[in-house]
């Protein structure tokens, strides 16, 4: 006990996986080795783990606890424009979940470094999150590093209401030392206090939410060089400026500007209630975001979220079966100001005349599941289905569509014998994306037309809708007082490959740690 509460002092531990997973594409099959530990066995089964409110993680009252150091590499062709033909990573993480007599804590603390060779492309470190994207074309060495805790507390007050609040932290740098070179820097934090009523098999809880996410590109060039170094402004559906890094299309070397900065606040609410083995949560975030600085404003991107997560849990303790659906809506516009400097009395200030809309563009994703926990044996099954609708008018009179969709099916099972974990997962998935364009309100073609990646446009849509199967394989043994050793492999190839530089891709990850 003593050791678990040295770790949760030194942690104050939901947990951030390793750098390089947290890399990996949204609808690739859960990790098998990961998903079968105790530790995360234990946290599905409270489903008021997955929410906003800690205040519920008393509703449970198993204590565990995780420590791991693990490491990884990729390679393969199959991968987005963004990210690199081979890739290393390593990382050390704590959770755990510890109740006391009166109040539980729960939290988590990581760090990861992560390295991929022959990246271009994005200079974001989470290119897709924001309506807009910087890219360049030199390819080179990439380093990621992350730093992340996150901390709750539940407490008793009485015998019918419990308090908690929780705080998610995240910081991380992206950095390529190769011209045209760059630094990103990515805060996230988030924090919600909650509050929870019960009353016998019946509770009500209620959380609100606080977020801020921030990230600023930098981009410069040290070498001796005749060449031109090129960037792209994506102001959606890679529709955009290209232009000399330093032209003022990209804002990359703007004058009073300190680099490429972008900010977003985002607050809500999440309303939780749960009766015997129903669960369910309806969360609302309403995002106002900034890209610029003081005065200097080039893009505002308000936006809209709402999430729902229904869980059912029944069964013997011994075998457990959990139901569960994750549906998620975002809502999200693209608003680009008309500036200009005016000089009065020899001071120059930028005057804003209004806004262009941009781009808008709507997500909706749904996520049913089933998971079985029968001690020594584990089964899952999901699918998860995407679909979005972008619209954007990156030129007056143009305006273009694209539809989108991406659906996956994944199963995976892990079974225990005489100290080893034998885990093994699969999952297909397939979709479609299509786009159209068309003048709003002229028949006559302007001079000029929208520029667009096409090359990469193209790269990016067979990335997200190939046809592709992934299948995973694990082993973990446990040798000593809760010690382990483990390892996995990840195989994807996608059908019908025309424009990305490979069908396949390889992970392997080896990882030692613990478990109490």
């Amino acid at each position: 006990m003593q050791s678990r509460q040295a770790l949760m002092v030194l942690a104050l531990l939901p947990g951030f996986m390793s750098d390089a997973r947290a890399q990996a594409d949204d609808w690739s099959a859960p990790d098998c080795v990961e998903r079968y530990s105790r530790y995360s066995r234990v946290e599905r089964a409270n489903f008021w783990n997955a929410g906003s409110n800690v205040a519920g993680v008393r509703q449970d009252s198993v204590t565990v606890s995780y420590a791991e150091l693990s490491g990884m590499y990729a390679g393969g062709g199959f991968h987005d424009y963004s990210d690199g033909g081979s890739l290393w990573g390593a990382g050390a993480r704590a959770m755990s979940i510890t109740h006391l007599e009166r109040i539980s804590l729960t939290g988590s603390f990581y760090f990861g470094h992560s390295s991929g060779y022959g990246m271009c492309g994005s200079m974001s470190g989470r290119p897709g999150y924001y309506p807009f994207d910087v890219l360049e074309f030199t390819p080179g060495t990439k380093t990621r590093q992350v730093y992340a805790f996150s901390g709750g507390i539940s407490a008793d007050m009485g015998r019918k209401w419990r308090i908690g609040a929780k705080i998610d932290y995240k910081a991380s740098d992206y950095t390529k030392r190769k011209d045209l070179r760059h630094t990103d820097y990515l805060l996230d934090m988030t924090v919600a206090p909650s509050a929870l009523y019960r009353q016998g098999d019946f509770a009500l809880g209620f959380s609100a939410i606080f977020s801020k996410n921030s990230e600023t590109i930098n981009a410069e060039v040290l070498g001796i060089s005749d060449s031109t170094y090129y960037a792209f402004l994506d102001k959606g559906l890679m529709y955009g400026a290209y232009e000399s890094w330093e032209g003022g299309g990209v804002h990359l070397s703007e004058s009073g500007v300190n680099g490429f900065p972008a900010r977003e606040l985002l607050y809500g609410c999440a309303v939780q209630v749960q009766w015997k083995g129903f669960y369910a949560e309806m969360e609302y975030l309403y995002g106002d975001g900034k890209a610029g600085e003081k005065e200097v404003i080039w893009f505002r991107f308000p936006s809209h979220r709402a999430a729902l997560r229904i869980g059912y849990a029944f069964g013997e303790p011994e075998r457990r079966h959990f139901l569960r659906l994750s549906l998620k809506g975002v809502l999200q516009y693209n608003n680009e100001s008309v500036i200009q400097d005016v000089t009065e009395n020899g001071v120059t200030l930028p005057v804003v005349y209004g806004y262009n809309r941009l781009l808008s563009r709507m997500i909706l994703s749904a996520n049913p599941e089933y998971e079985l926990d029968a001690g020594s044996f584990a089964l899952t099954a999901g699918m998860k289905l995407y679909a979005g609708r972008s619209q954007a008018s990156p030129m007056f009179p143009y305006i273009f569509m694209r539809d989108e969709f991406f659906g996956q099916m994944y199963a995976s099972a892990s079974y225990t014998v005489k100290g080893f974990d034998i885990a093994a997962g699969l999952c297909a998935g397939a979709g479609f994306r299509e786009e159209d364009g068309d003048m709003s309100v002229t028949s006559v073609r302007p001079e000029q037309e929208p520029f667009r990646l096409d090359k990469w446009n193209d790269i990016k849509s067979e990335y997200r809708t190939a046809p592709r199967v992934t299948a995973e394989l694990g082993l973990r043994y446990r040798f000593w007082k809760g010690l382990f050793a483990g390892a996995g492999v990840r195989y994807t190839h996608g059908f019908n490959i025309r424009f990305l530089s490979g069908a396949d891709r390889w992970t392997g990850t080896l990882m030692i740690g613990c478990e109490f």
